[in-house]
C-alpha cells in the first residue's frame, strides 16, 4: 500500500455524509485492526489521520535527505538520540497497528536490538571519530600522491 491512501484517512472520506465515504467500521478494522487509543478502544478515524500524516512527514524527510534527528532546541548527542529513538518506537507501533506479524519479524530478527545498540551517543562518537580520522588520512594521501599524467 502506497502512502497516498493516507490522504484516503481525511476527512472526505471520513465524513458520513459525504458520497466518497469509505471508513466504516468494518473497513477500518481490517485495515487498522490493532490500532487502539490509550483507553484501548479503536482509534477513531481522524486520530489514524494525524498519526499517519506524521509517518508521511517521517518519510518525506528521509526520502528528501533531511536530518530526522532535529528537533527544537537539539543542542546535544543525547537528544539527538532521543529523537531518533522516539522515531525509530513510533514506525513500530504504526506497524504494529498494520501488521502484528511483521512487527513481530523485526523482534525475531534482533533489528530492534542492533539498531538500539547502534543508535547511542557512544557509538555516535565512534563513527565521528573514526570518520575524522578516515578524512584526515585521505587529506594526506592526497598530499603524497603523485598526479597522473
Amino acid at each position: 500500500m502506497g502512502f497516498g491512501f493516507i490522504y484516503l484517512l481525511d476527512s472526505p472520506y471520513r465524513d458520513t455524509n459525504n458520497k466518497s465515504y469509505i471508513w466504516d467500521p468494518d473497513f477500518k478494522s481490517k485495515i487498522f485492526c490493532n490500532a487502539k487509543n490509550p483507553f484501548g478502544h479503536d482509534m477513531s478515524v481522524s486520530a489514524l489521520f494525524d498519526e499517519m500524516k506524521r509517518v508521511l512527514i517521517l518519510r518525506n524527510r528521509l526520502f528528501h535527505h533531511e536530518p530526522i534527528w532535529k528537533k527544537h532546541n537539539c543542542k546535544t548527542h543525547e537528544q539527538a538520540v532521543k529523537n531518533i529513538l522516539d522515531n525509530f518506537n513510533f514506525l513500530r507501533k504504526i506497524l504494529s497497528w498494520l501488521s502484528i506479524e511483521n512487527n513481530e519479524l523485526i523482534s525475531i530478527l534482533n533489528t530492534d536490538i542492533s539498531f538500539n545498540g547502534k543508535c547511542n551517543v557512544s557509538a555516535i562518537t565512534k563513527l565521528m571519530d573514526d570518520l575524522s580520522r578516515y578524512l584526515s588520512t585521505n587529506e594526506i594521501d592526497k598530499n603524497i600522491e603523485e598526479p597522473i599524467s
